[in-house]
């Protein structure tokens, strides 16, 4: 199981070096942190954010997900 954490060529399969990845990884992040707070909220007042999850969601695998930011 540790080898399925553990990738020391990660960044050669995916061609990004250290710096546009940790850009892009870091992105994704923090889409996903407003996202489980937007969630959160949503769960406690179901009035509030309806779409804001699944709108993030849907941004993270539409745009982000895709971007080639190879430097």
């Amino acid at each position: 199981k540790i080898m399925q954490i553990l990738d020391f060529s990660h960044l050669k399969k995916v061609n990004m070096s250290w710096p546009s990845h940790a850009k892009r990884s870091l992105k994704i992040s923090l889409y996903m942190c407003v996202g489980c707070i937007l969630s959160f909220i949503h769960a406690i007042f179901p009035f509030l954010f309806y779409r804001s999850g699944t709108d993030i969601i849907n941004y993270i695998k539409e745009n982000l997900l895709n971007e080639k930011t190879i430097s």
